[in-house]
């Protein structure tokens, strides 16, 4: 997701708001930028085996993906005005 170089230019304040984005706590002291950059580096990483595991969020059925097909043909598109 992200490379360890990204981000370690960015500030405290920016990765907070990174971690806040996606609902994730720091790895101990929040006052530290280490903490944030750990927990980001991480997160991909857990996610996916989480996704492995059937725990967390999961890909939808075949049946789902076809109704949201029929819900965005229903809509049709939009017009110039």
């Amino acid at each position: 997701m992200f490379t360890r170089s990204e981000l370690e230019i960015k500030t405290t304040a920016e990765l907070r708001d990174l971690c806040r984005r996606y609902g994730l706590k720091p790895t101990g002291n929040g006052g530290y930028k280490t903490s944030w950059i750990v927990t980001l580096m991480a997160f991909s990483q857990i996610a996916l085996t989480q996704l492995s595991q059937g725990r967390g969020l999961k890909p939808p059925g075949f049946s789902v993906i076809q109704f949201l097909e029929e819900v965005v043909d229903e809509m049709n598109s939009p017009t110039d005005e």
